[in-house]
């Protein structure tokens, strides 16, 4: 996972020219992985990575791509999801206090 982030953290940077700099924080130090949505959606974090099977029931309307043979790879469930959200307004219920990446 700290693959993913850091690779996240440097596009950022990157992609800003440097204004937006980021300090990533490993694992459980600013919040317990079942938090991290909820640290994104009081402001305790700014930016957080978070997995919807890790609060079962939280995102009803999102947990149909956890659904058998809804998709082949992650790629391909988090697209459907994406897509989902935006162009259903329902979707954005399950998120507010935040912004999805």
């Amino acid at each position: 996972m700290d693959d993913v982030v850091t690779e996240f953290v440097e596009k950022v940077e990157k992609g800003t020219d440097g204004r937006i700099k980021i300090t990533s924080y490993s694992g459980a130090s600013l919040a317990e992985p079942v938090e991290h949505f909820d640290a994104a959606a009081t402001g305790s974090v700014d930016i957080a990575l978070s997995v919807h099977g890790y609060t079962p029931g939280e995102f009803p309307l999102s947990s149909v791509v956890e659904l058998p043979f809804m998709s082949k790879t992650s790629l391909e469930g988090s697209t459907k999801l994406w897509q989902l959200y935006n162009e259903f307004d329902e979707f954005k219920v399950e998120y507010v206090g935040t912004v999805p990446l």
